[in-house]
Parts: structure tokens; C-alpha cells; sequence
């Protein structure tokens, strides 16, 4: 069965933008990828390498008012694909009007005269829900009064933050994100990071992080 989505370049960007958080570990294939489900309501986008998690949520507005039904998975490195093809076909800016389509196991992404798809993982899939890990309210935040990072770890950690097909200099939306502890074993030992940033017009981008962890 063949679905097709829709997404304006904004709505691309936010989604591409929890790639980085997929796994590059081959063992794992499913979480090679990105989980993007979206209906009417909402898209959510989310990305796993089990040390941290990336979801991207956002509300259509405008002209887009709705989102067509689908759940798929979108290989992280067939959004890295389609960048290269934008390139070569020289139509950066990404125009708005990018579709997304599963066919059975085939994903494909295009816009005007670029495309590429990919086989080999399936549309519907088997994603672990690591969406239940995020806090669903105040208790699941600690408070911590000092703590140190390693100076490598805060470089990977803006990774995160910066959306793969926008500049940073140029997404009026970016917000900046804000940070803080989820309760650890213990008072003194923190859990994982909770960051947050809002995206345009009812849309935000929330990471999960364990600390201290070098990402790449």
C-alpha cells in the first residue's frame, strides 16, 4: 500500500534535524532511520542510537492545515541523499512541496526535478518506543546544583540543535533550547538531559541525552 505525505521546506527541516540522533550501527537497521508518523493533528518525527533520542513535533498551519495519514520509517541516510540531490539539481532553497512516499518496502523522497529512494527497511515498522521516555510532567525533573561537562560533549550536543536543511543564520523560527536534568539514581547523580526549542507555529523539537556520553 503506497502513502504519500507533503511537507513544506520548514516542516523538512524540522524533521531532518532529529537525524542526527539515528544510529550508524548496522546491527540495528530500524534505528537507522527516522519514525515519522503524521495525521490530520500532527507530524511526529523521532530518532533513536539508544543514548539519545531526537522527536520533532509540529501542528499544521496555513496552507498546509492538514497532514495526510502516514507511518514510515525514513532511512537517516536517505534525508542525507536527498540533500545531495537538491544540491546537484541546483535548487537550494529547497522549494516548499517535498513528498515523501512508501511502497511496500521502497521510501522515496522528491521535489521538482530531484529525488531518490531507498529499499530495504519497511514502511510500517517495529520502532522501539522511546517516545515514553521523554517527562510527562514536573516530577520527572531533578534538581541538581553543580555539575560539570566535557567540552567535547557540549560540541556534539549543538549537533543536535542545528537543523540539516536550514542555516542557522537564516530560520527565523529558531529558538534557543532550553535545558534541564531529569532526576537521576540519585540527588547528586543526574539523569538524562531534557532539551526543548520551539519550531514555528505550534511546532517544537524536544532531545533526550544521557550526560557525559561522547555522541558522534
Amino acid at each position: 500500500m503506497s502513502e504519500t505525505l507533503t511537507l513544506s521546506t520548514s516542516a523538512l527541516a524540522a524533521v531532518a534535524s532529529v537525524a542526527v540522533a539515528a544510529s550508524k550501527d548496522g546491527v540495528t537497521p530500524v534505528i537507522q532511520a527516522v519514525h515519522l508518523k503524521a495525521s490530520s493533528g500532527q507530524l511526529v518525527a523521532i530518532a533513536t542510537d539508544r543514548y539519545r533520542v531526537a522527536r520533532v513535533t509540529i501542528i499544521p498551519t496555513g496552507e498546509q492545515a492538514t497532514f495526510t495519514d502516514i507511518d514510515a520509517l525514513i532511512p537517516a541516510k536517505l534525508l542525507q541523499d536527498f540533500a545531495s540531490a537538491v544540491k546537484r539539481a541546483k535548487l537550494l532553497p529547497i522549494p516548499d512541496g517535498v513528498s515523501i512516499e512508501t511502497d511496500g518496502d521502497v521510501v522515496s523522497l522528491s521535489c521538482d526535478q530531484a529525488g531518490v529512494s531507498q529499499k530495504g527497511l519497511v514502511a510500517k515498522g517495529n520502532y522501539p518506543p522511546v517516545a515514553r521516555l521523554f517527562p510527562a510532567d514536573e516530577d520527572a525533573f531533578g534538581e541538581i546544583g553543580e555539575i560539570s561537562f566535557r567540552a567535547d560533549w557540549l560540541a556534539d550536543f549543538a549537533k543536535l540543535d542545528h537543523p540539516a536543511y536550514a542555516s542557522r543564520n537564516t530560520d527565523p523560527d529558531r529558538k534557543i533550547p532550553k535545558l534541564r536534568f531529569m532526576k537521576g539514581a540519585s540527588s547528586t547523580k543526574p539523569g538524562p538531559i531534557y532539551a526543548t526549542r520551539d519550531f514555528g507555529a505550534g511546532g517544537s523539537i524536544e532531545y533526550l541525552l544521557q550526560p557525559h556520553i561522547l555522541l558522534r
